[in-house]
């Protein structure tokens, strides 16, 4: 008697035969999302830890939770709405809004009990009558600097006296809205509108950044890409409530990209100091945005004040020297042709306030005492603007 024919099930079989896939796929399937589940609950914590490390943030309190001090968006610009909400009421005190990259609060080495550049800042503008509020977020372009800026001109009791952006030279290379800010831009009529007419009307003058924005407003069927979002949403916020899976996403897409990052380096050999050359087109797309936040603050009664960060002098930054050099030359020409006040605080932390950065001298993010020290160098710097801005004449001051 022949031996039966042995059963060899290929996927198009399994997956085209209803009965056989319940039978076999199914159970299967299920079987690891339950321990894909089991395992990313187990690792939850170590997960949230990680990413918010990565992120370089300090602290994970609900911002709107009852007796939390928030004084900068530490979603590091994820959730940036109810971040808008603790900003102190410019209506009734001086605002000055402290803007730029990770350096505004990542702490080297850092205490739950330290405190950031803006906190600092604002303990001393306090005792003067007068708040600070941080908006910082990792690698922030002038883009997404004009973006933050478009958004607090919507409310009256957000709109600052004073837009206090630390420039970053190796942002400069850094162009689009990062997802966060793509998604409000598409979802509220009135900040869309106020964005499109900045665009507008300085077309003729900074023509590269107004078709970057124009382009950053148009989406194939927006209004139904909003729906579908919101509805996307709305079922991810369900399914978190039961699947781990689902409600550590964020976790796990920053850990995987953390990964990659660090495989590319280990592949091309990209090491902190690695010197990159940012392309011409990104670099002069940046500086139109940036006189543009310029030209927009002036516009709007809001005085703007620029300054270099500093950088670490133990540290071989990452920068072709012609092309920082030729940077700094121009920023300060910007300032004086703008009116605008500015000062080079490149010197302003010394060596050990730093800390280090996969085994080097870390040249942009410092210790507590840095935080400081970069507080203090703005208030000597930006005085008295700074201490009582609605009395202070607009001349510009422009320092080496």
């Amino acid at each position: 008697m022949p031996d039966a024919p042995r059963k060899n099930h290929s996927l198009i079989t399994i997956f085209g035969d209803p009965a056989l896939f319940r039978k076999t796929a199914l159970p299967f399937f299920l079987g690891l999302l339950v321990l894909a589940n089991l395992g990313v609950a187990a690792w939850k914590k170590t997960l949230t830890e990680q990413r918010r490390e990565n992120l370089l943030q300090r602290d994970a309190l609900d911002p709107d939770k009852f007796g939390a001090v928030v004084r900068y968006d530490w979603s590091v610009g994820e959730d940036l709405p109810r971040f808008l909400r603790h900003i102190p009421n410019a209506e009734k005190t001086p605002l000055v809004i402290l803007a730029g990259m990770s350096q505004m609060y990542a702490i080297n080495d850092g205490k739950p009990s330290e405190l950031t550049i803006v906190e600092n800042l604002d303990d001393a503008l306090a005792k003067k009558g007068a708040r600070a509020f941080g908006l910082a977020a990792p690698n922030l372009s002038n883009e997404e600097a004009l973006f933050l800026l478009s958004n607090l001109l919507l409310r009256p009791q957000t709109k600052p006296d004073i837009f206090l952006y630390g420039v970053c030279f190796d942002k400069f290379r850094n162009i689009d809205l990062r997802p966060a800010f793509g998604a409000l831009l598409r979802h509220d009529p009135a900040l869309a509108a106020r964005y499109s007419a900045i665009a507008s009307k300085h077309a003729s003058t900074h023509p590269l950044a107004s078709r970057q924005m124009l382009a950053a407003l148009v989406a194939p069927d927006a209004a139904k890409s909003a729906e579908a979002e919101t509805a996307e949403n709305r079922l991810r916020n369900s399914a978190a409530t039961l699947l781990p899976i689902v409600a550590t996403r964020m976790e796990m897409n920053a850990l995987v990209q953390i990964e990659l990052f660090a495989l590319r380096n280990a592949v091309f050999r990209i090491k902190a100091s690695t010197k990159r050359p940012i392309l011409q087109a990104r670099y002069d797309l940046n500086r139109e945005f940036l006189s543009l936040l310029v030209d927009v603050a002036h516009e709007e009664g809001i005085t703007p004040a620029l300054y270099i960060i500093p950088l670490n002098p133990q540290a071989e930054a990452p920068y072709v020297t012609s092309q920082y050099e030729e940077f700094k030359s121009w920023l300060s020409a910007l300032a004086l042709e703008k009116q605008v006040r500015f000062v080079n605080l490149e010197k302003a932390v010394p060596p050990e306030d730093w800390g280090l950065s996969d085994g080097e001298p870390d040249f942009k993010h410092f210790r507590a005492s840095g935080h400081q020290k970069t507080a203090n160098a703005i208030l000597s710097a930006f005085e008295p603007l700074l201490i009582n801005p609605r009395n202070t004449p607009a001349e510009p001051k422009v320092a080496p």
